[in-house]
């Protein structure tokens, strides 16, 4: 009698390439998986690199308007004449226009230069103002036109009038400093 054979082989060559073709998909789905990781992770680094990028650009971008902002205001400090090398004859000939557009007899304006602090940037002088006046109103209105026409900071320290014996009219004297930015402090 013969021995009934044992369906292994056949259940072995049977199965065998499935069996093959799904440890070939097991295997490749891991693999799969692995680069997908792989790739996210990539993903997640270029995504920070470019919102790091995007926040530079912003800070850049933020910045050029800080310097264009400060540009055009050391421009107009430049237009009003505050950033500038300390020149008095040029200074008293803007005293004296505005003398002549007030209608005042010529003005006596004798700067003294004075010693700034090292390293602050400002030029200082002290103008002695002197003029002769028809009445008293005229002297506010002189103030206000240095303060708002000089080529400087203008701070008054001092006025003074007098009416002098034996002609018509005031004498008036004012101390006032007259401060600029020196061409030092540009950039």
């Amino acid at each position: 009698m013969k021995r009934p054979s044992f369906p292994g082989r056949r259940l072995v060559r049977l199965f065998a390439m499935p069996l093959a073709l799904l440890a070939l998909g097991i295997g490749s789905t891991g693999y799969a998986l692995v680069e997908w990781r792989n790739a996210a992770g990539e993903l997640a680094d270029a995504t920070a690199r470019r919102q790091q990028a995007a926040a530079e650009l912003e800070r850049a971008r933020r910045e050029a308007s800080d310097l264009e902002k400060l540009g055009a205001a050391l421009d107009q400090l430049r237009r009003n004449g505050l950033l500038d090398v300390a020149d008095p004859v040029a200074w008293g000939e803007r005293l004296d226009r505005i003398g002549i557009d007030l209608g005042l007899p010529p003005l006596e304006h004798p700067f003294r230069l004075a010693s700034s602090p090292s390293g602050s940037g400002w030029s200082a002088a002290t103008l002695n103002l002197r003029s002769q006046l028809a009445h008293e109103g005229q002297l506010p209105r002189l103030i206000e036109a240095i303060r708002t026409r000089a080529p400087a900071l203008t701070l008054v320290r001092s006025c003074r009038i007098e009416r002098p014996a034996g002609r018509a009219g005031l004498d008036a004297e004012c101390e006032i400093d007259w401060l600029t930015l020196s061409p030092s402090s540009q950039p």
